[in-house]
C-alpha cells in the first residue's frame, strides 16, 4: 500500500505559538514586559515599570522578535518561592554554583525525588525504619546499575554517601516548603530557617493539622477548613485565658493558604480526586505516559548506525577503495536524539562518533532553538519550527546523561530529568518505535545511487571520502526526519501527521519559549578561565572588551574570572562580575556574531596554510576565509548536527596553543584606542611593549616568545 504523505508547500511556515506563565517577564527591544493573557491571535502584556500600560503582540510579531534575537525570556523569576528564596539567597541561578555545590544539590534533589516518588506509590513512610530501607534499596539499586556499566578488574564503584533519616526529613521538608524549588536544598537556604512562619509553634500545629482535613474525597473549600481552624483557635484561646496565657492570633485566609500550597499537589490531588485521576493528571505513571501538551514530555536516546552495514548491500561499496572501506568500517555512528512525546517530532538530531555528556547537551540545544534555517540550507521543502522549553525529559541511566553536566543544563531551563529504571521500557517507547521507523522508513531504502555523487570524488583521501560519506548520510536524515516522518501518518497519533499533531496542538496549548541568547549561553556554553588585562578578555584568540570589565580588572588585578562561551556563537561571552552576577561581553573584531567555535577554527586554519610565512595577516584575509568556508560551513552549521561542531576545553587549549605564534592580524584603518591609554590597575604589570597584561600569561603558558605577538591594538590576537 502506497503511504500518503503531507508536506507542508515550500515557503509557507506558519508562526511560533508559545505559552507565557504570570510568573515570566519578556523583555523585548530592552522593554520588560509581564503577560496578562493570550489567545489564537496573540499576546496582551503589560509593562514591569507601568502595569497599567498594555500592549499587544501577535504570534508573528513576537515569532519575528525571536528570530531577530531581540527577545530575552525570563521564566519564573516572579514565583513567590522564588522570592522568598531571594531574601536569603547567594546565588541567584542555579547555573552560578560552585563546581562542589551543584555535585551536592543534585546528590540531595536525587534522594529527596526519588523518595517523593515511592511516598506517592504508598511504598515509604518518614519513619525512622521505613527511611533507612529506602535507602539499603536504593544504594542497592545504585550499585547494580553501575557495575552493569563497568567491566569486570574496573575501578571500584563511587557512591556518594546516604543520609541519615534525619537528614532526608529535613532536606523534604525544606524542598517542600519552597515547592520543590532545587535551589532550596542548597545548605545556603536549609540553615535560613522558616521565613515564613511568624506564628507560634503551638499555632504552626493546628494550621498543619487542620490542613491535612483538605485532603479529602468530599472535596472542602479552603474557606470550610479555614472556618473549621477558626474555631478550633477560638476554643484553644479560652482554654489559655483561663490560664492566663496569651491568646492565639487568628489565622488569615492567606496564611492558611500558603499552608496548604505547600502540601504535595500529587498528594492532594491524589486524597480529593482518586489516585487514578491524579496518575492521568500527572505526567509519569507507572504503566506508561499521560501526556496531551506539546514538550510536557520528551524523549532521549542514542542509537548506533553502523555506516558499513548500510553501504556494504549497495553496488557502491564494490567500488570503494579498501582505504575508503577500512575508514568506513570504523566509522560506527550514533544518532542522538530528542523526540517529543505528545507530537511525536523530533526535535533535535545530532551524528556523533561517541555519546557523551557534550553530546547529549548539544542535542537538548538544538531541541529548544529555532531549526527553520538549517532546514531550509539542506534542502528541506517542510519547516522544522518545532522549539521551546520542555518540562520533563525522560532519559536512560547511561553516562551521557546521568552527569552533572547534562542535568545542571536542564534545571537551567527550568525542567526536570527523569531517569525511569530499567525495568519500564515503556517509558521510553515513543522514541525507542522511532529508531525503528528510521529503520525500516529511511535505511532500508539506501541504494547505490544514493551515494554516487560522492563515490565520483574518488580522488579524495580515503579519510576525506568517508567524511563526505558521513556528511551525506547525516543530510539523508534530516531531510528525511523534515519532510517524510513528519508529514507521514503515525498510527500513535490515530492517523494523524506528526508536522499537523504539532500545528494543531501548539495552537491549543502553546509550550515556553526557547531560551534567548544569552541564557542559551549560559545553560549550554563551556566554562573557562580567564585574566583580564588591558585588551579585555580573550578567547580563541579573539578579544572581549568593555568598559564595566576594565572597572572589574582595576579591581581585581592579575586575577582570573570565570568565563562562558557559546560554542554557536563567538559573537559574545559571559563574564561572571562576582556571586551570581553576568556582564555580556562583546567581541572586539565585527562579524563574528553567529559564527561558531568550529567555523572560526576552521577559517583560521586555512589562514595559517595561506600566510604561514606572513607575520601579519589582513582583516579582509580573515574575513575572506571565513567567507569561502561559509558554504561548506552551511554543510558544516547547517549540518550543526554532526560531532565535529563539539567543542571541549582540550579543543580549545590546543587550538590556542596551535594559534598563538602563527599570525597577527591587522585592520589597515582607524583601531579602537579606547581602552589602551587607561592605567595600569594596582599590583598589574606592564610588558616591554608598554601593554598591560597579568604576569602568569595563563592563556598560553610555555609561549616564549608571547610578547613579539603585541601590536598594541592592532593583533589579531592582541595581548
Amino acid at each position: 500500500m502506497k503511504t500518503q504523505l503531507f508536506v507542508t508547500p515550500a515557503g509557507h511556515c506558519p508562526p511560533a505559538h508559545f505559552r507565557l506563565a504570570a510568573n515570566d517577564v519578556l523583555i523585548i527591544n530592552g522593554t520588560e514586559y509581564i503577560p496578562v493573557s493570550q489567545d489564537e491571535y496573540g499576546h496582551v502584556l503589560a509593562r514591569r515599570s507601568d502595569p497599567n500600560f498594555f500592549e499587544t503582540f501577535s504570534h508573528e510579531e513576537l515569532d519575528k522578535y525571536l528570530q531577530e534575537g531581540s527577545v530575552e525570556y525570563r521564566p519564573n523569576v516572579l514565583s513567590y518561592n522564588k522570592s522568598r528564596l531571594s531574601l536569603t539567597q547567594l546565588y541567584h541561578d542555579i547555573l552560578d554554583l560552585p563546581q562542589r555545590a551543584r555535585q551536592e544539590l543534585l546528590i540531595r534533589k536525587h534522594w529527596c525525588d526519588s523518595f517523593l516518588i515511592e511516598e506517592n506509590q504508598k511504598k515509604v513512610s518518614r519513619s525512622d525504619a521505613s527511611i533507612r530501607a529506602f535507602v539499603a534499596r536504593h544504594l542497592a539499586s545504585r550499585i547494580a546499575e553501575q557495575r552493569g556499566r563497568g567491566r569486570h578488574g574496573s575501578d571500584d564503584i563511587k557512591i556518594e554517601h546516604p543520609p541519615a533519616p534525619s537528614t532526608l526529613r529535613r532536606w523534604l521538608k525544606i524542598y517542600e516548603l519552597f515547592g520543590l524549588e532545587p535551589m532550596a536544598l542548597v545548605d545556603n537556604y536549609a540553615r535560613s530557617g522558616n521565613s515564613l512562619s511568624r506564628f507560634p509553634a503551638e499555632l504552626t500545629q493546628m494550621m498543619d493539622d487542620h490542613a491535612r482535613q483538605y485532603l479529602d474525597r468530599k472535596q472542602p473549600t479552603i474557606k470550610i477548613v479555614l472556618e473549621r481552624l477558626c474555631q478550633a483557635v477560638r476554643k484553644r484561646n479560652k482554654a489559655l485565658a483561663a490560664e492566663g496565657k496569651a491568646a492565639l492570633p487568628m489565622p488569615s485566609r492567606r496564611a492558611f493558604g500558603l499552608v496548604i500550597k505547600r502540601l504535595d499537589p500529587f498528594q492532594v490531588y491524589a486524597a480529593r480526586n482518586g489516585v487514578e485521576a491524579a496518575k492521568k493528571k500527572f505526567s509519569i505513571v507507572r504503566n506508561g505516559l499521560g501526556v496531551n501538551r506539546p514538550l510536557e514530555v520528551v524523549q532521549a536516546d542514542g542509537h548506533t548506525l553502523p555506516l558499513s552495514s548500510l553501504m556494504a548491500e549497495t553496488e557502491i561499496w564494490e567500488s570503494l577503495s579498501p582505504e575508503a572501506k577500512a575508514q568506513i568500517e570504523r566509522s560506527r555512528l550514533k544518532v542522538s536524539v530528542v523526540i517529543d512525546v505528545a507530537t511525536r517530532c523530533v526535535l533535535g538530531l545530532l551524528l556523533v562518533k561517541n555519546v557523551s555528556s557534550a553530546s547529549s547537551i548539544e542535542t537538548l540545544r538544538m531541541a529548544v532553538s529555532d531549526k527553520r534555517e538549517m532546514a531550509r540550507s539542506l534542502g528541506c521543502t517542510t519547516p522544522w519550527d518545532m522549539m521551546g522549553t520542555f518540562e520533563t525529559i525522560i532519559t536512560d541511566n547511561g553516562p551521557e546523561y546521568a552527569n552533572e553536566w547534562f542535568q545542571m543544563a536542564v534545571l537551567g531551563l527550568h525542567a526536570e530529568a527523569s531517569f525511569p529504571p530499567a525495568g519500564a521500557p515503556q517509558l521510553r517507547g515513543h522514541i525507542e518505535r522511532f529508531f525503528r521507523t528510521m529503520h525500516s522508513g529511511l535505511f532500508s531504502r539506501f541504494s547505490g545511487r544514493t551515494f554516487e555523487d560522492v563515490v565520483r570524488k574518488g580522488d579524495y583521501p580515503a579519510e576525506e571520502n568517508a567524511s563526505l560519506l558521513i556528511d551525506e548520510v547525516w543530510q539523508l536524515i534530516v531531510r528525511w526526519v523534515v519532510d517524510v516522518y513528519h508529514n507521514t501518518p503515525h498510527s500513535g497519533l490515530g492517523g494523524e501527521t506528526p508536522r499537523s499533531a504539532w500545528l494543531r496542538l501548539s495552537k491549543l496549548y502553546p509550550p515556553r519559549l526557547p531560551p534567548d541568547p544569552d541564557r542559551a549561553r549560559h545553560v549550554f556554553g563551556l566554562d573557562v578561565e580567564r585574566p583580564i588585562a588591558n585588551h579585555g578578555v580573550r578567547v580563541l584568540g579573539l578579544n572581549y572588551q568593555s568598559l564595566k570589565l576594565q572597572e572589574l580588572r582595576r579591581l581585581k588585578p592579575n586575577s582570573k574570572v570565570r568565563v562562558r562561551i557559546d560554542r554557536a556563537d563567538l559573537g559574545h561571552i559571559s563574564v561572571e562580575l562576582g556571586t551570581g552576577e553576568w556582564l555580556t561581553v562583546e567581541c572586539v573584531r565585527h562579524g563574528f556574531d553567529g559564527v561558531s567555535a568550529r567555523h572560526w577554527m576552521l577559517a583560521a586554519e586555512r589562514i595559517r596554510r595561506r600566510h604561514a610565512d606572513l607575520a601579519k595577516v589582513s582583516e579582509s584575509a580573515v574575513f575572506e576565509a571565513l567567507a569561502e568556508i561559509e558554504g561548506a560551513a552551511r554543510a558544516a552549521e547547517a549540518r550543526a548536527g554532526i560531532e565535529s561542531s563539539l567543542l571541549d576545553r582540550k579543543s580549545i587549549a590546543e587550538f590556542e596553543r596551535a594559534f598563538a605564534k602563527a599570525f597577527t592580524f591587522d585592520r589597515g584603518d582607524v583601531e579602537l584606542a579606547l581602552f589602551d591609554d587607561l592605567p595600569l590597575a594596582d599590583g598589574e604589570v606592564s610588558s616591554n611593549d608598554g601593554s598591560s597584561a597579568p604576569p602568569a600569561e595563563a592563556d598560553f603558558a610555555g609561549s616564549a616568545d608571547h610578547d613579539r605577538w603585541r601590536t598594541r591594538g592592532t593583533s589579531f590576537m592582541e595581548d
